[in-house]
Parts: structure tokens; C-alpha cells; sequence
């Protein structure tokens, strides 16, 4: 079975997912939870994107993997960093 896009995807994620694959930081992401699971089994909405940095994501990665999801929220609302 091969990856597809998902239907069901909210307009914010799409935004994101894209700014990442542009900045070349999709290869430093892991997709999982329903988002994950949808680009094989396409069978409901979902607003979430789980994700996780791959083990060999250097701290500079992470940094501006971070900086790109953060730009992206903020065109779509207040956006808040907890650590």
C-alpha cells in the first residue's frame, strides 16, 4: 500500500506540511496519529498533526523546524510555545 494525500485535512496542517517540505525539513519529521494514518486509510477529519523529530534531527533542525510551524500558525491565530 503507498502513501497518499489525505481528503480530510485541515487548511492550517496543509499549510505547515508544505512550509516544511519547502524549507527541506520533512526528511527531519515523522507524521504519526491520525494524520499519519491517513495517508493510508483516509476515513476521517482530523485538525491535529502528531509528529516527531527523527533521531538523526540536529539541534539546528529542530530550531528551525520550530521557527517554520510557528510562522505558519501565526498567519491562522496566536500561537504559544510551552516547553
Amino acid at each position: 500500500m503507498s502513501p497518499k494525500r489525505p481528503t480530510h485535512i485541515s487548511d492550517w496542517a496543509v499549510t505547515c506540511l508544505e512550509s516544511l517540505a519547502r524549507e527541506g525539513l520533512g526528511a527531519v519529521l515523522s507524521l504519526g496519529g491520525a494524520l499519519g494514518l491517513m495517508h493510508y486509510l483516509d476515513y476521517r477529519d482530523t485538525h491535529d498533526i502528531d509528529a516527531w523529530w527523527t533521531p538523526g534531527a540536529s539541534g539546528a533542525e529542530k530550531t528551525r523546524l520550530l521557527a517554520v510551524v510557528e510562522r505558519c500558525l501565526a498567519s491562522h491565530g496566536h500561537v504559544e510555545r510551552r516547553a
